[in-house]
């Protein structure tokens, strides 16, 4: 049976999206935030995933309302604090080989996503 763990994260600060033109040290401020957000969420299951583990992400999207919205921007979004996650894990982002992104239902009370991490046994 392939490890597997699942994180929830908070919907990300607009301010990452990379359509939002913001100065750089907000942007930057931001980004700092989200990671160790990232981190302290994973940071429990360090060590769980070995070095050569090749892993696959799962995101499920829950918005707080109906508004249109690109799911690569939400994953270009997602970058700090995914960052953060690898770190508090203590391994690196590039063993992900797959990564699959899907919308949820509308959360009106809690907008967040859903972060299923497994590991791919070949």
């Amino acid at each position: 049976m392939p490890k597997q763990i699942i994180i929830e994260m908070p919907y990300p600060d607009k301010t990452l999206n990379p359509n939002v033109i913001r100065h750089f040290h907000t942007k930057a401020k931001v980004k700092a935030t989200a990671k160790n957000l990232g981190y302290n969420l994973s940071k429990e299951y360090a060590g769980y995933f070995a070095d050569y583990s090749r892993l696959k992400i799962d995101l499920t999207i829950y918005r707080k309302d109906l508004r249109k919205y690109d799911l690569d921007n939400v994953l270009a979004s997602c970058k700090a604090i995914l960052d953060g996650v690898f770190n508090g894990l203590q391994c690196d982002d590039n063993q992900i080989d797959k990564i699959v992104i899907r919308r949820g239902e509308v959360s009106k009370l809690n907008p967040r996503i859903e972060l299923v991490l497994a590991e791919i046994v070949v």
